[in-house]
């Protein structure tokens, strides 16, 4: 650009007043979304010589599965059908036929 366009007080403060807008309007959709992240808390403890931080929920020790009855994979589908094997999981819907449009090459199936 030219000299007297660089020069211009008035550009450089639009130029910044644009820039925090587009800051702005970066920052704030993000941290809005971040708001959704749930972190868990975390503690410190000392072991020997190091500091240790770990989860909230693993004061004393690290947790090895999600729950403490699961040990294996099948541990955790047996728990999975107890526990939600009432709900419907994967079903279908009725097929009611199929319409047909004037001008189209397929009909359409309609469920």
């Amino acid at each position: 650009p030219p000299k007297h366009v660089l020069l211009n007080p008035l550009a450089w403060l639009l130029w910044l007043i644009d820039f925090l807008v587009w800051l702005l309007s970066i920052y704030f959709p993000i941290k809005w979304m971040m708001g959704f992240v749930k972190c868990p808390a975390a503690v410190s403890r000392q072991e020997g010589r190091d500091q240790v931080w770990r989860s909230a929920d693993a004061k004393q020790e690290l947790c090895t599965t999600p729950f403490r009855e699961c040990k294996t994979v099948h541990d955790l589908i047996q728990r999975a059908v107890a526990v939600y094997g009432d709900k419907d999981a994967l079903g279908t819907r009725a097929y009611l036929g199929e319409a047909t449009k004037p001008g189209e090459k397929f009909p359409l199936k309609k469920f």
